[in-house]
């Protein structure tokens, strides 16, 4: 049908990022994941994430948020996202875009 999907897991997510930001390489890496259609990041919540991973996964749903569809997977309940991300207002924030008009689905 023509739609581009990106599909990440949070670790595999944060290793592209990261180092770009490193090697002045992180624009060309963020647009990767704001121009898919869909992005899908995977296992969010398996384990406590790197510092300062909630300003990117921050960046990316707010730049996404009502331009591209975006799901995040998670085993966690979204009260714990705060920890795992090192930052409550943080992942506040992203949760604040992500639930904007989203369907929840509990398993």
């Amino acid at each position: 049908m023509g739609f581009t999907v990106l599909y990440r897991s949070i670790f595999d997510c944060l290793g592209e990022l990261i180092p770009a930001e490193n090697f002045g390489e992180r624009v060309t890496t963020m647009n990767r994941y704001l121009k898919a259609d869909l992005l899908i990041i995977d296992e969010m919540g398996i384990k406590k994430l790197p510092k300062q991973s909630g300003e990117y996964v921050f960046e990316i749903v707010m730049r996404r948020h009502e331009l591209r569809s975006t799901i995040m997977t998670s085993n966690r309940p979204l009260d714990n996202w705060g920890k795992l991300i090192g930052d409550v207002p943080t992942a506040a924030a992203i949760l604040d875009r992500l639930l904007h008009r989203a369907e929840i689905a509990a398993s």
